[in-house]
């Protein structure tokens, strides 16, 4: 699996539980730190994310890191 493809499906998987917790990308950006154009860019697969801002996310949403990645 080539890495963009992995951090699309990473990405699909954040904005799929964000989604389904009734937070808004604004939101979750604010709650996690991380700039709003950066939190889109996140969920769109367009960056590498790191593993500080997986987990700011994940404690954002309140769920593990490994919630984020399962599927990739």
């Amino acid at each position: 699996m080539a890495l963009q493809d992995a951090e699309k499906i990473v990405g699909e998987t954040i904005r799929k539980i964000r989604r389904k917790k009734g937070v808004t990308q604004e939101q979750l950006a604010d709650l996690a730190g991380i700039n709003r154009t950066h939190m889109y860019r996140i969920e769109n697969g367009q960056v590498k994310t790191t593993i500080g801002s997986l987990q700011r996310i994940a404690n954002a949403l309140q769920v593990r890191v490994r919630d984020l990645v399962r599927n990739v």
